[in-house]
């Protein structure tokens, strides 16, 4: 191209280079996120589902993206702040967002990644259970723990239904001694505590006046009786002979007795 300046001619050469599109490109996006997300509508997100890892959605629309797989979610500090490069950014469901702002076509597919396992937690993580492990459900059972009294039953005698504190796996740390007995400051006075660990035979305790816990055992607590039998054997227990606050312990499940719900962890089936 030549100028009009005396003397001065200048040439301007265009050399830039493009790769050209090719024509129908649909992009194909994978991408990282919470399981089970909400989306803006308040239900879930089907591509955040566990059944639908791996599945490639065919996205149409931004607001198709953000019912499908729910809002991108990026970390943020006590403070409000955004922590930059965290490992529970959705970098990608942020791409494909951008990129359905130009264009109307992308797939997307969800890895078999829940990036809310990995946030921090007050409480260790933990995986399934080894197929085969047994549980005490400690809050379903019935302990069959029942104390006697010489003054029920017009004086007659008789036995009323006891709830005893439940020491176990969950809380032995705070409630029980290395030797798996109750701590002192765990209960009160007049109460029982059962301890249902793997390590202790399910011993059944009493805290008596002197804020002591003891076992439960013939004798205990100055002189009670116990006994340890099923429904079909009452005590034949008089108010002459035995001690208020004696103690049986009802075997089977008939009229509030014991009924120890024991659970099996299948591997295959997951439950």
């Amino acid at each position: 191209m030549a100028l009009g300046s005396p003397g001065v001619e200048v040439t301007v050469i265009d050399e830039s280079f493009y790769t050209p599109s090719q024509p129908n490109t649909v992009p194909f996006i994978f991408v990282a996120t919470q399981q089970d997300k909400t989306n803006p509508s308040g239900g879930v997100a089907q591509g955040t589902t566990a059944a639908n890892n791996g599945k490639v959605w065919l996205i149409t629309s931004q607001r198709d993206l953000t019912d499908t797989f729910g809002t991108p979610y990026f970390e943020k500090d006590s403070l409000n702040q955004a922590v930059h490069g965290s490992e529970l950014n959705e970098y990608g469901l942020q791409a494909a967002y951008s990129v359905l702002g130009l264009t109307s076509r992308a797939y997307v597919a969800r890895a078999d990644v829940d990036l809310g396992s990995i946030s921090p937690s007050a409480t260790a993580p933990t995986g399934d259970p080894v197929s085969g492990t047994y549980w005490v459900d400690t809050d379903a059972s019935k302990y069959g723990v029942f104390e006697y009294s010489t003054t029920t039953n017009n004086g007659r005698g008789g036995f009323s239904a006891i709830t005893p504190l439940v020491i176990d796996s969950d809380n032995v740390a705070t409630a029980a001694n290395g030797s798996l007995v109750p701590l002192t400051s765990f209960g009160s006075k007049g109460n029982y505590a059962i301890v249902v660990t793997p390590d202790n035979e399910n011993t059944l305790y009493y805290k008596d006046s002197s804020n002591a816990w003891v076992v439960v055992a013939n004798g205990f607590d100055s002189g009670k009786d116990v006994q340890v039998s099923p429904h079909t054997s009452v005590p034949t227990w008089t108010t002459s002979t035995t001690l208020t606050g004696s103690v049986w312990v009802k075997t089977s499940s008939a009229g509030a007795g014991a009924s120890w719900v024991v659970k099996y962890y299948n591997g295959s089936t997951g439950v």
